[in-house]
């Protein structure tokens, strides 16, 4: 079977790719950005703002670019394109664009790393740790979306020595089965070529995951562990894919955390992965979500 074409896999390599050194390498790249982005409604989302905003300038300026006439016919024609595509395409959109920050935000850390090593580092993805005397045989990495384009995969692949590994998505459909104009993730049917097992759970971003959900995602993690690595996610590795470890961390490990009487397990649990990931952010309806749970598991009314 051939290897996904956006991916362009070697699976008979676990190296990372190569710089790119040849014209022709150079060439594939900006071609297969191009065609991402003009796929892409947010794209156009920009184009129109850019020119709306470039054209809104001009006049401020009193730099005559087109007639009053035809100016005005423009910028209503850009305004409606700019309305259709966000009512149209708002989640898109809005995961694009906080995937690009988040990649912008990589870059300059790790820039800023280099000129600073003391500064804050931000991860694309971390290892939970847990203490020496663990019986944990096996890592458990929270992070953001894997991106082909990074080369994620092959990153997983060689971080996790036996390959042995699985995945667990914290993500709507759209969000890892689409190629944007920002990169190109990883999709289900990839892990599935890789042989990776890979389960899904589809939230919306900064939603709560529903007890039932949150339990069988929790349950996956915990049943994985006991063969192989587990890589979980969401978009950005702060919200739902923290909010799902901190429940596995809640029902399975609580002997990680200094409990006491009159302690929030809640917050013990958050505390916890934060020391791994400096940047989880669980918001007052996803804290709610994750105390109904806790009161579920202390009352066993849960399936366990």
């Amino acid at each position: 079977m051939e290897a996904p074409l956006h991916l362009n896999l070697n699976l008979s390599s676990g190296h990372l790719p190569s710089q790119i050194n040849t014209v022709k390498e150079i060439d594939r790249k900006i071609e297969n950005t191009l065609i991402r982005a003009f796929k892409s409604p947010t794209f156009y989302a920009f184009v129109c703002l850019g020119t709306l905003t470039g054209l809104s300038l001009s006049t401020l300026i009193r730099i005559t670019i087109l007639s009053p006439k035809l100016l005005k016919t423009t910028l209503l024609a850009l305004s409606l394109a700019f309305i259709f595509l966000l009512k149209n395409n708002n989640h898109k959109i809005w995961f694009e664009f906080s995937l690009l920050c988040i990649r912008l935000e990589a870059a300059f850390v790790k820039v800023m790393s280099k000129l600073l090593p003391f500064s804050t580092k931000r991860n694309w993805y971390d290892e939970i740790q847990f203490s020496h005397n663990s019986t944990m045989n096996h890592k458990l990495l929270l992070g953001a979306i894997p991106l082909a384009t990074m080369s994620h995969h092959r990153e997983l692949q060689n971080l996790l020595s036996d390959r042995s590994f699985s995945v667990l998505s914290i993500l709507k459909t759209f969000e890892n089965t689409e190629n944007g104009c920002t990169g190109s993730p990883v999709f289900p049917t990839d892990w599935a070529h890789l042989s990776i097992p890979h389960k899904q759970i589809e939230i919306f971003d900064l939603h709560p995951i529903p007890i039932n959900e949150l339990n069988e995602g929790v349950n996956f993690i915990h049943e994985q562990l006991q063969q192989r690595h587990v890589y979980v996610h969401c978009k950005v590795g702060r919200s739902r894919s923290a909010m799902m470890i901190i429940g596995y961390i809640m029902k399975y490990c609580q002997h990680e955390l200094a409990l006491q009487e009159g302690t929030n397990l809640v917050q013990q649990a958050i505390n916890f992965v934060r020391k791994s990931r400096p940047q989880i952010y669980i918001n007052s309806v996803q804290k709610q979500a994750l105390n109904n749970y806790a009161v579920t598991l202390m009352s066993n009314s849960i399936t366990l």
